[in-house]
């Protein structure tokens, strides 16, 4: 299968020559976001049986609907949206350990992902090994919301809406919270070793 790349996606252009019934246009949104679509799933259920299996039923019910699907705006955040409930109102769907771990599909490692703007000399991989454990020491719902913040680039607001929250201020708290949880998480001679702007690098990160 060949994967589009999502940055140059004209998502609501795609989206409103699906609605007119323009199949290729559908395909063209499945090729883009399956990759993302997946990653997200996986990380709720580690089942890849079921990951493909709703991501099939997501397109063939859109299909099937496409004279009454509604007009939006934020293609990839109404898709993770639909394809949460999925999986979590799939009949044989046990709710485990969301992961934090390197996936085939996945480009990049999204703990790097918050130092980028920093020095890559306060790197160091016994430092890259400590944050992914203190990361895999959250709660499902904060790994979440992380994943969607740092990995996904989604938006409070977005976030709020995939994750079912009341308000987007309930996802920037949530955020905010699993920051503040893993620079705790990290032992004392470790947080020792990293720079004071990096440590609240990460609680800046909630703020923007």
């Amino acid at each position: 299968m060949d994967v589009i790349s999502t940055t140059n996606t004209n998502y609501e252009l795609l989206w409103s020559d699906f609605r007119k019934g323009d199949k290729k246009a559908l395909e063209t949104i499945y090729q883009s976001l399956f990759p993302i679509l997946y990653n997200y799933g996986y990380r709720l259920c580690q089942r890849d049986d079921l990951v493909k299996d709703c991501i099939q039923t997501i397109f063939i019910e859109i299909w099937q609907k496409r004279d009454r699907m509604p007009v939006i705006h934020s293609t990839k955040q109404y898709f993770l949206k639909i394809m949460r409930r999925k999986i979590f109102a799939a009949p044989n769907f046990y709710p485990t350990e969301v992961i934090y771990n390197f996936h085939p599909l996945l480009p990049t490692d999204p703990i790097r992902e918050f130092y980028n703007p920093l020095d890559e000399s306060a790197f160091s991989k016994s430092l890259v090994k400590t944050m992914k454990k203190a990361v895999q020491s959250l709660s499902n719902r904060k790994k979440e919301a992380i994943i969607l913040k740092f990995y996904e680039n989604l938006s409070y607001s977005e976030i709020s809406n995939v994750m079912d929250l009341q308000d987007a201020k309930y996802a920037r708290q949530l955020i905010y919270r699993a920051l503040e949880d893993l620079r705790k998480a990290l032992p004392s001679e470790q947080r020792k070793k990293i720079p004071t702007r990096l440590v609240y690098s990460f609680l800046s990160l909630a703020l923007v």
